[in-house]
């Protein structure tokens, strides 16, 4: 089996057991239609989503021709590379989020990527890292009430 067809396979069962744990989030008398499970469902049912993707597009170019094996395992190693970096910088952002705040770690987040993804530091990614994080701000805290964790999460 192709490596893109296990990987969709891990995905689908991520997505299933992550279902299985929203499923068992309690239900409070004071919740929304939505409830505290409907976000959990959303990004389980976004992941199969994804995982079915990925698979259909495999199988849909199964006739294309294939790049050389070692440079295919070359470029593997730099996705694989530039992957663990990201998750790194989330991981991160996990870390001090309840220590700075969620407005200075999202502020930070955001320039990390941009940085990660080969932004020059400058005056452009400050901005959008600052609006993204107002943004944000706005859409969780002031539009759907959601409370946000840290001492500078006003």
């Amino acid at each position: 089996m192709r490596r893109d067809l296990v990987c969709a396979l891990v995905l689908l069962g991520i997505a299933a057991g992550y279902f299985g744990l929203a499923r068992n989030i309690n239900r409070s008398a004071l919740a929304d239609e939505v409830g505290a499970h409907g976000l959990p469902y959303a990004y389980a049912a976004l992941l199969a989503l994804l995982a079915l993707g990925l698979a259909a597009t495999r199988l849909l170019r199964r006739g294309s021709a294939v790049a050389p094996a070692a440079s295919a395992d070359a470029s593997s190693l730099a996705t694989l590379g530039r992957t663990a970096g990201a998750v790194g910088i989330g991981a991160l952002y996990l870390v001090l989020m309840p220590l700075v705040g969620y407005l200075v770690a999202t502020a930070l987040l955001l320039t990390a990527m941009l940085r990660y993804l080969g932004q020059p530091l400058g005056w452009r990614p400050l901005a959008i890292a600052a609006g993204g994080t107002l943004f944000l701000w706005l859409l969780f805290d002031r539009v759907l009430g959601i409370g946000l964790p840290g001492p500078l999460g006003l």
